[in-house]
């Protein structure tokens, strides 16, 4: 029985036993496990799921490729927070470190008037200094403004050596922008003219040479400004001996070579270079001339000419009249919108069966009348004639009594028009022209007329024309003193213009009905103010051309001049004289300021007289305007 008992209290305790060493090795399992799980769990909510972690008993080993040391610090400080750091291994490895990236150099030198400017990245702070000193020591007193960064890396292969050109070419071009990178060096400048571009080019070409160990690409950008061609223009001629262009303009190097181009392929011969300039009259000024290029090739002996938005075709005798209108109109169709065509062919010319002897007889009286008589080259001629002697001596003061000869050509019509301008220089007289001279007779009021005289015909007929002047000086009247004074006259009419405005017709010299009263009214006082040596001065707004402007106030000042002789008022002291746009009194970059620089202006010019006033537009004044158009173009 003892036996018995012994033995199955023996067997309990082994049971126990292993039992117990069975519970502890699941207990030590749960441990494991739970502690993993824990830390892994807070590892991934960190954002750190590269960690791994490993159970040794109550050892827990974390392994890894950490990023950084921080991340590597970090894993191991979270699981501290779960378990104690000396039951921790650190297995974790670092990953290795990324590539040094080589920076890229440049640097930027803006020179100008105010001085120069440095921007960039600069490999150490040596090419700093070196810089810095070499444009202090060259440029002298020349503000330096340092906006450099510093890079501390190995300077590329030659880099001071392209530091030392470009602080050289500042030497050579003040005003520049220069840039620099490790393969090329660029400099840009603007020069004055062409010539000074080349002449840059070459001492910088020069200064390459002489700098040995360059190894940087050096590009140059020197550009001259275009200039601002005022009128933009093309001429062919075509003849018997070929055709050729003399004036070609073109806003680009692009455009000029479309239409060098264009006038190759049609055959012409150039003679000259398309100018380039601003101020191209339309953005379609190229499409304009190549159009018309084509279309007078297809003529014979015709010339073209275009100036800004006009296209002029001329031809000759040569010239097929059908085709001639034919291919006018059909220019006028392909043209551009803004461009306009005129054309012009002279007709056959029949010379009469009886040639008599051609002369032109102009009289005027002292009191302003002229007479006409003898024969003009033909009705157009005729009316040519006719309207430039109303313009001169106003239409009431022209007899009209000259014929119409077909044979007599151009040259008859200028020395007809040149008998008018000489004799309108005179009080009175007698101008006649033959085919073999001119004669011209007369009395003036003032000295220098002779010489304007002499002046205007060489100027019209030439060098080698054939000439006779016979004028006399007769010196006017003195003013009488018992009559009002000049300043009395001037004020006298600028009463009269203050109640009531002188007014033309739009963009003509024509007087309105209203102005025409107003005039009545000056000549009432000039007839009491006697031979006062009186300016009548023309004046307009600055639209328009310049050219155009300048000859419609040369004409209102005679229109004026004109109808104060009509109503017999003694001009001999008084001169008239267009201004143009040359002496505005107001701002014409406003309706009001146009308004008062259009106008008329009397002047006393006889240096004796005390005090000179005049009358001028619009307080007082005489105005030379038109209220109807408020923007009227001059």
């Amino acid at each position: 029985m003892r036996l018995s008992v012994t033995l199955v209290t023996g067997a309990f305790f082994s049971a126990a036993f292993v039992i117990c060493i069975a519970l502890a090795y699941v207990a030590v399992g749960v441990i494991e496990g739970w502690t993993i799980k824990t830390i892994d769990e807070a590892h991934e909510a960190a954002g750190l799921d590269w960690v791994a972690q490993e159970a040794s008993g109550l050892n827990i080993t974390l392994s890894g490729t950490a990023p950084s040391e921080a991340a590597r610090f970090q894993a191991m400080q979270l699981a501290t927070t779960i378990i104690s750091g000396e039951r921790l291994l650190d297995n974790m490895a670092l990953a290795a470190a990324p590539e040094i990236i080589p920076a890229v150099f440049s640097l930027v030198l803006m020179s100008n008037a105010n001085g120069i400017s440095l921007i960039g990245l600069l490999p150490g702070q040596a090419e700093r200094t070196f810089l810095i000193d070499a444009l202090s020591k060259n440029l002298g007193t020349t503000p330096v403004t340092d906006l450099l960064d510093i890079a501390n890396q190995p300077a590329p292969e030659g880099w001071q050596t392209a530091q030392e050109f470009a602080v050289a070419a500042l030497e050579i071009i003040p005003q520049a922008l220069i840039s620099l990178t490790p393969d090329i060096l660029k400099i840009r400048a603007i020069t004055a003219d062409e010539a000074t571009r080349r002449t840059l080019e070459i001492q910088l070409v020069s200064l390459q040479l002489q700098k040995r160990g360059l190894g940087h690409e050096v590009v140059l950008e020197l550009t001259t400004p275009r200039p601002v061609i005022r009128s933009f223009g093309l001429r062919i001629t075509r003849d018997a001996k070929g055709a050729r262009m003399s004036i070609c303009s073109a806003e680009t190097a692009q455009d000029a070579e479309m239409i060098r181009s264009a006038v190759q392929a049609a055959g012409v011969k150039l003679t000259n270079a398309c100018q380039i300039g601003l101020g191209s009259p339309s953005p379609l000024w190229p499409q304009a001339v190549i159009t018309a290029i084509k279309a007078v090739m297809q003529l014979e002996e015709t010339s073209l000419e275009i100036t800004d938005h006009s296209v002029s075709l001329t031809g000759s005798l040569r010239t097929n009249a059908d085709l001639f209108d034919q291919i006018t109109t059909k220019l006028e169709a392909e043209l551009p919108r803004g461009f306009y065509v005129t054309a012009q062919r002279p007709d056959p010319v029949t010379p009469p069966t009886i040639k008599k002897p051609a002369q032109f007889i102009a009289t005027r009286s002292t009191e302003g009348l002229v007479q006409l008589r003898g024969q003009v080259a033909g009705e157009l001629a005729y009316r040519a004639v006719t309207s430039y002697a109303q313009a001169k001596f106003g239409a009431g003061s022209v007899n009209m009594a000259a014929q119409s000869a077909d044979y007599l050509g151009e040259p008859w019509s200028i020395r007809v028009l040149t008998a008018l301008d000489t004799l309108a220089l005179l009080d009175k007289g007698i101008a006649r022209v033959t085919e073999n001279g001119f004669t011209l007779s007369g009395t003036t009021g003032q000295a220098e007329r002779k010489e304007q005289i002499e002046t205007l015909l060489r100027r019209s007929l030439g060098p080698e024309a054939t000439f006779a002047i016979d004028v006399t000086y007769i010196k006017p009247a003195a003013f009488a003193p018992t009559g009002p004074t000049p300043q009395t006259c001037i004020a006298s009419i600028a009463e009269i213009i203050e109640n009531q405005k002188l007014k033309f017709q739009p963009s003509s010299a024509k007087l309105e009905i209203e102005g025409r009263s107003v005039m009545d009214k000056i000549a009432v006082v000039l007839k009491e103010c006697g031979p006062i040596p009186l300016e009548i001065g023309g004046h307009t707004d600055s639209q328009g051309r310049e050219e155009m402007n300048q000859k419609l106030s040369e004409s209102r000042a005679q229109a004026v001049l004109t109808a104060l002789m009509t109503r017999r008022i003694s001009v001999a002291s008084f001169r008239a004289h267009g201004y143009g746009e040359a002496k505005p009194i107001a701002d014409n970059e406003t309706a009001e300021g146009r308004e008062a620089n259009r106008r008329i202006e009397f002047t006393l010019i006889d240096p004796t007289f005390a005090n000179p006033a005049s009358v001028s537009a619009p307080s007082p004044s005489v105005e030379a305007t038109q209220d109807t158009i408020e923007n009227e173009q001059n």
